[in-house]
């Protein structure tokens, strides 16, 4: 049998993971590859991955340009078990080490990362296992060659509170209580060291055979970044153990901060459910910045009062009213001073067996593999098991010859539904100015006359009452409110006729709920948004209404996420404006949203400064009825003919398509030169959420209810599930009920 290529047995020989003699014994079960496999060293990689030689991932390494990247200091990589983590091992293969990269020469200074991990070593007590109380604590930092920094710690093995939580539920009160002492013992020794964890979480969190409890990655996160930042990309799993102090301050991680996060952590062990329920990481901050965690005996009963009031302690939502050392919470934990844990080792025990170590090459046994043509047509046989699953596959579209992005007079008509009535005797109250905590609280049922609104921080508008309050915009001018972050919630505003836009938004988050904009101008705009400020701009809108006007929401910019859910666009020319320059990427997440007789769902505007363009649009239970096209792009540069267009219309998870009427566009683009709209080549789009049915709208006879027409009665395709898609209509402000307005005092 023919041995691998020179430069594989080279890089094998040099990174020591394979011996001749070692490739001698494999060599039996090596099989001849066949015409599918032109590569012959891709058999040997098979093998040797088969006897734990090397982990899938080395292989896929070996495979590279630089497989010498495996090699860190007197070290060897073997698989990630993070963003930034990985397991190396000693050449040997006797000892394992966890790799955590705390910098690079792309993002800091090296020199400086370097000597502030060094400064943190050096304060480090020298420990024969590596580690002081429930703290696995780093043994060394160094620079590879590409000018990284490492922090090295001992390997814990063990089981990953998180994989606990998801196989098996919540743990007994008993185990809790031990995990939560052992934890502080060694927080209070780090405290002593003048050090802090900084990224305490269920993910960080180990239980050894031994019912040990020890916090892994300790001041990676720290070193990496000493303010905690929040991308638009970021996870719920990165930021559930966040404290709400850090939310957006640029404030460094402290013990009263970790004091936070170990009680979230023993609230979730508890409980085996999050602090807060939101699946999407920026409301679940908003939770945890306006509201405590829930006192854990509403889930779980038998827990003590001790434990739950220690626990409430260290989750209260203002840092002043929690203990201010993990000295002062060690003293207030419940429970005796034990040095075993025999709660938590007979959990561990009632465990499934396995492997704590990473297991040594075995030696070359007989053992049946699968062809990789076996993978392919299995891989081939689900993706049509999928795709029949879906029944979803888009007909081809057809495009009007010509389009205009001017809405006309019948697409711009105001909505059947009765204007929100005005105050008794044409009385507005005043409007609020914020409070302290920036909350401007409406009364129910009355009407108010718009004043502009500048608070720093977090600004809520919110009613007294289920009904909502009315914002009259009477003398053509938009009610302008600048906040970082704005939630508005049972807003109604309408306009009279000269009212170009109803509302002009100025935050980074903006949080729409149960909100209503009606336009009586053609050429209205019911909502202005400028996302601003430096970090990550979001905007959510729920359970809303938009009628009438050209265009429902307008952005200057667009912003990094944009989500709608319950949403009706009625009789609004375009849902959705949208203008780009240097940014090029357009992104909107739907969920159970409805436009009703408009021209388009998205306008697209471009200017001179724009290189190219990508618009994607996640969808989900939605149905788009426009006349138009649902994308429509047109540069604003008469002297720039075209950009590089891409878009993609994406399902949302297990969510059904979108329906979109059929004759209707995907996405067109205006030339200049021809004056008209044309569509947009097949390979400029991808079409995955889409299906084309002819929708039918209406709602039971005797139901007289405002913009109940909108409401999706049947389409003529194939039902995937027996709830049919677009809004939840009785969730939608769609009645105004009135009390008579006080006078004016």
């Amino acid at each position: 049998m023919p041995f691998p290529s020179d430069h594989l047995r080279s890089v094998l020989a040099e990174l020591q993971l394979c011996t001749p003699a070692d490739l001698d014994a494999l060599s039996r079960h090596v099989r001849p590859p066949g015409d599918e496999v032109p590569d012959f060293d891709l058999c040997w990689l098979d093998v040797l991955v088969t006897h734990r030689f090397l982990t899938p991932w080395q292989a896929n390494q070996l495979q590279s340009d630089d497989p010498w990247s495996l090699v860190k200091g007197g070290f060897r990589l073997r698989e990630p078990l993070g963003r930034h983590t990985w397991l190396a091992e000693t050449p040997d293969r006797r000892t394992p080490v966890v790799f955590c990269r705390i910098g690079s020469s792309e993002t800091r200074p090296p020199q400086e990362q370097l000597t502030r991990g060094q400064g943190i070593i050096d304060r480090i007590p020298d420990l024969a296992d590596g580690r002081t109380g429930g703290v696995c604590l780093p043994k060394q930092v160094l620079q590879d060659d590409q000018g990284d920094i490492w922090l090295i710690s001992p390997w814990v093995a063990g089981w990953s509170a998180e994989e606990l939580l998801i196989r098996g539920g919540r743990m007994p009160w008993q185990a809790v209580q031990e995990i939560g002492r052992t934890l502080l013992n060694g927080l209070t020794v780090l405290e002593r060291l003048q050090l802090v964890h900084g990224s305490i979480s269920l993910n960080h969190l180990r239980l050894t055979r031994h019912g040990q409890a020890v916090l892994v990655d300790p001041f990676s996160a720290s070193l990496r970044d000493p303010a905690a930042t929040f991308r638009s990309d970021q996870q719920l799993r990165h930021v559930r153990h966040c404290a709400p102090e850090r939310v957006g301050t640029g404030r460094a991680c402290d013990a009263v901060s970790d004091l936070y996060s170990l009680g979230t952590v023993l609230w979730q062990l508890l409980t085996a459910r999050p602090t807060f329920l939101s699946a999407d990481p920026v409301r679940f901050l908003m939770h945890c910045r306006s509201e405590d965690v829930a006192d854990v005996r509403e889930w779980v009963p038998d827990c003590p009062a001790s434990l739950a009031e220690a626990i409430r302690q260290m989750t209260r939502r203002h840092p002043d009213l929690r203990p201010q050392s993990m000295a002062e919470a060690h003293d207030r934990w419940p429970g005796p001073e034990r040095r075993r844990c025999p709660h938590t080792r007979r959990l561990v025990r009632q465990l499934p067996e396995r492997n704590h170590r990473p297991r040594p090459p075995h030696r070359p046994c007989r053992q049946r593999r699968l062809l990789q043509a076996g993978w392919a047509a299995a891989a081939v046989t689900g993706i049509a098991l999928v795709g029949l699953t879906a029944g979803v596959v888009p007909l081809p579209l057809t495009m009007p010859h010509r389009a205009s992005l001017e809405p006309t007079e019948t697409d711009a008509a105001a909505s059947d539904a009765a204007a929100v009535p005005a105050a008794a005797n044409d009385t507005l109250l005043v409007l609020p100015e914020p409070d302290a905590d920036g909350l401007v609280t409406l009364i129910s049922g009355r009407t108010y006359h718009p004043v502009p609104i500048q608070s720093p921080g977090r600004l809520q508008i919110r009613t007294t009452g289920e009904a909502p309050a009315a914002i009259a915009i009477r003398d053509g001018s938009p009610w302008t409110v600048t906040a970082d972050e704005i939630q508005m919630s049972g807003v109604h505003l309408t306009g009279t006729a000269d009212s170009s836009t109803l509302l002009h938004l100025n935050a980074a988050i903006v949080v729409l709920d149960r909100c209503r904009f009606e336009c009586t101008d053609a050429s209205g705009t019911g909502l202005t948004w400028t996302p601003s400020g430096s970090g990550s701009t979001v905007g959510q809108v729920h359970n809303c209404i938009f009628s009438g006007g050209r265009q429902g929401i307008r952005t200057a910019t667009p912003p990094d996420r944009m989500e709608l859910h319950n949403t009706l666009f009625y009789r609004t020319a375009a849902a959705w404006r949208c203008s780009v320059s240097r940014r090029s990427q357009v992104t909107v997440h739907l969920d159970r949203v409805t436009q009703f007789l408009g021209r388009s769902f998205l306008d697209i505007t471009w200017t001179s400064d724009t290189r190219s363009l990508t618009a994607e649009i996640t969808c989900g239970h939605s149905v788009l009825a426009p006349t138009d096209a649902l994308i429509r792009i047109a540069s604003t540069a008469p002297d720039r003919t075209g950009i590089p267009v891409t878009v993609g219309f994406f399902l949302a998870g297990r969510s059904d398509p979108s329906i979109i009427p059929s004759g209707v566009s995907t996405a067109v683009q205006l030339d200049r030169s021809l004056g008209y709209l044309v569509e947009l080549p097949p390979d400029q789009q991808l079409i995955e959420g889409l299906l084309v049915a002819d929708p039918q709208f209406g709602s039971a006879a005797d139901d007289d209810r405002p913009f109940a027409d909108a409401i999706l009665r049947d389409f003529d395709g194939p039902k995937l599930s027996t709830r049919l898609p677009g809004i939840d209509f009785d969730r939608l402000p769609v009645t105004y009920e009135s009390d008579p307005a006080e006078p004016v005092r």
